[in-house]
């Protein structure tokens, strides 16, 4: 597996180099952060205080993971003055978070204290 993403990050770089430097920056960007999510996807796991709640959690976890690679993207596009992309984000972003919040609605005080505490938040 692990073989398998570093090819397809070289293939991917190559790609990358044949096409003009504005498009060159934007996709390359966008794969740093593909793969910084990847990395952060692997690693953020917060433990729910009660048990019962641990499935709830991980979904707001996994939502709230969501928003934040949809803003950190759509942050590039507003960079690049990409308005076509900023919006489709902006509805991305829109949406994760509210399906965030609807979770974490479920949630007892404490575990939403847990989750907003943490580096996510």
């Amino acid at each position: 597996m692990k073989m398998l993403f570093i090819k397809f990050i070289a293939v991917a770089y190559f790609i990358l180099i044949s096409l003009p430097i504005t498009l060159f920056v934007y996709l390359s960007l966008y794969l740093i952060t593909l793969i910084i999510y990847i990395k952060k996807k692997k690693q953020m796991k917060i433990k729910a205080i009660n048990k019962i709640y641990q499935t709830k959690v991980n979904r707001a976890v996994e939502w709230l993971m969501k928003y934040n690679e949809y803003n950190r993207q759509r942050d590039i596009a507003d960079d690049y003055d990409n308005t076509k992309e900023y919006n489709r984000l902006n509805k991305l972003c829109e949406s994760s978070f509210d399906k965030y919040l609807t979770i974490v609605d479920e949630l007892p005080k404490r575990e939403k204290n847990n989750i907003e505490n943490s580096t996510l938040y």
